[in-house]
């Protein structure tokens, strides 16, 4: 007997891929193995999921929709009496993600991530990015590009240098909306980050993003102005400006990955 498959649900920002071929190409170019164990955010109707089990991963996915999770238990259960397959209900925001990234192998995360949350839920693989080896992400193509993009780029801001500090990014390819079920208003694309072997620590991580942040409140001011009222004074910032080569007249879009790594790190000394 065939299972019948819940609605998609707008106010969850269910967007159904069933494209086997789009599921292959996905864990073909982000080279998901079976030898890591795979958390999938958001797995809906299960085809990732199914394309997953038939590489034969181990996967760990969570869901917060009670009526696809109570699909999900009938279409998996051989998979999840062997335990191939763990289940969670839960949102994904919510959800500790230390409690399942735990073990002696690193994580791949994978997921069709519904995007009105697809930035935090970015944000949150970062913090975990000490147990992860990669993550790849069905987002929205312009989220992708943002993540992606290099200095001297009106797409580069405060998600870019995050994701970057952390990962290398790549958008692997696009995905039209006709692929979906239902279509969303956007065009999608498929990002793939590649967690650094040597990641930067959270002395470096913590006050680089700070000012980032910082900074980026205020993208079309000059760093000198952008960077006011920092924690150090102005004499101090633009002592600091002078020591790195770096313009104070620059805009925060100009600072490449390097520069605002060093500029955390000599104003963190300055403060």
């Amino acid at each position: 007997m065939s299972l019948s498959i819940p609605r998609p649900k707008k106010s969850l920002g269910q967007n159904f891929l069933f494209d086997k071929n789009i599921l292959e190409k996905m864990i073909r170019m982000g080279k998901i193995t079976a030898d890591l164990p795979v958390l999938e955010i958001g797995p809906g109707p299960g085809e990732l999921t199914q394309t997953l089990l038939n590489h034969g991963c181990v996967v760990v996915a969570i869901e917060t929709d009670r009526d696809m999770v109570t699909y999900l238990q009938n279409r998996f259960k051989s998979q999840l009496a062997d335990g191939q397959l763990t289940l969670i209900k839960n949102d994904i925001l919510r959800e500790d993600w230390a409690r399942i990234l735990t073990g002696n192998k690193p994580w791949q995360v994978v997921g069709n991530i519904p995007y009105n949350i697809s930035t935090e839920i970015l944000f949150r693989f970062i913090d975990q990015r000490e147990h992860c080896e990669c993550g790849m992400f069905m987002v929205q193509k312009e989220v992708a590009e943002r993540v992606a993009a290099k200095h001297n780029n009106k797409a580069y801001g405060v998600l870019s240098i995050a994701v970057q500090l952390a990962t290398t990014p790549k958008l692997l390819f696009t995905v039209g909306r006709k692929s979906f079920t239902p279509p969303p208003k956007v065009d999608s694309a498929v990002l793939f980050l590649d967690c650094l072997t040597t990641p930067f620590p959270a002395d470096v991580y913590a006050p680089t993003m700070k000012i980032v942040r910082k900074a980026f409140q205020q993208r079309r001011k000059t760093l000198r102005n952008a960077l006011s009222g920092v924690g150090a004074s102005a004499e101090s910032v633009d002592n600091v400006f002078t020591l790195l080569s770096i313009s104070p007249k620059l805009r925060p879009e100009n600072l490449s990955l390097a520069d605002w790594v060093a500029l955390g790190q000599q104003l963190r000394q300055s403060s």
